[in-house]
């Protein structure tokens, strides 16, 4: 399959309005008020339609902050606001995925306004750089890295490497990981959660993964539930034609019996991708609960056996 590579936005820099939604679940006061502490800090402002810690601890809409009319209409303000280049959504959870068929894809793939998130914003990235044609970052949450930047050092470099992809052309990640099967293979990234990824099979925006490098990550998950999720993905066609294969980290995924999700993972390479010959790494800094490189969605990223490198930026030069 061959997809546009979406329009760069201009670097981000001192002064410019950053965009904050909490596209599903709230965000508790105190770690918003961190988190929004800290881009401010930076020198950046700050644009909240809705305060996304308004209905923490309530559930006046199910699981979500705030009602799906009033989550989409958010969105949608912050995405005609030509100030607004940047959407950093406030925390996962659980409830975007109710946004969808509501959204206005020509608006956004009009403004080419990056939007922000990981975990259940998933639903949004997804989209956003497959339908819309626009770049999405899979990367760290006002509420994660940004509430935590001045406690723990893993966040703090999360959250800087946000500002670094977004305000440097120049920036590409590399790293190592460890190498569950040898090869090499480059293509589009897609980046996802991979609940999120699985429970977007069968609708209208559904992921076409041929030819992609897919970065899978998964947090409160238990072993045997990462095994059905891959093996969902597997069935439908998705784990076939792929690039490459990388797993960033799947925290909280144990269990007090049965195989580990490390386990899990090496055996399903076996099992479910015989039939394939493309590079599979695991245990990449991406993901809940440490370090979490920003990673955009659309560029062309290669594996080269335990290498994991980006080939290009979301950010146009200055």
């Amino acid at each position: 399959m061959t997809v546009a590579v979406p329009k760069k936005i201009r670097p981000l820099k001192a002064g410019d309005t950053i965009g904050v939604l909490g596209t599903g679940s709230p965000l508790s006061k105190e770690r918003f008020d961190a988190g929004a502490k800290v881009l401010r800090q930076m020198g950046y402002r700050l644009s909240c339609p809705i305060d996304p810690s308004a209905f923490y601890a309530r559930y006046d809409h199910q699981f979500s902050n705030g009602s799906v009319e009033d989550r989409v209409e958010a969105l949608h303000q912050l995405v005609a606001d030509e100030s607004v280049s940047v959407i950093i959504t406030a925390r996962g959870g659980y409830g975007t995925m109710e946004m969808l068929p509501h959204l206005d894809f020509d608006l956004i793939r009009s403004s080419n306004t990056i939007i922000v998130g990981m975990s259940d914003a998933c639903a949004l990235l997804l989209p956003w750089s497959e339908q819309a044609g626009v770049f999405s970052v899979h990367g760290p949450g006002l509420g994660t890295s940004f509430a935590d930047y001045h406690e723990k050092e893993d966040a703090r470099e999360s959250a800087d490497s946000l500002i670094r992809l977004l305000s440097k052309p120049e920036t590409r990640y590399e790293g190592d990981g460890h190498v569950v099967r040898e090869g090499k293979g480059s293509g589009r990234l897609i980046v996802s959660n991979l609940t999120m990824l699985a429970s977007l099979l069968g609708t209208k925006w559904e992921v076409d993964t041929e030819g992609a490098v897919l970065v899978l990550e998964e947090v409160g998950a238990r072993p045997f539930q990462v095994h059905r999720s891959l093996l969902q993905l597997y069935l439908a066609g998705k784990l076939d034609d792929l690039a490459a294969l990388v797993f960033g980290r799947f925290s909280r995924c144990e269990s007090d019996n049965g195989p580990s999700v490390e386990e899990v993972i090496d055996t399903a390479t076996c099992s479910m991708l015989q039939g394939s010959r493309y590079p599979v790494l695991r245990e990449m800094p991406f993901g809940h609960w440490g370090e979490n490189q920003a990673l955009p969605l659309g560029v062309r990223a290669s594996v080269d056996n335990a290498l994991f490198s980006l080939a290009d930026s979301p950010v146009a030069e200055a």
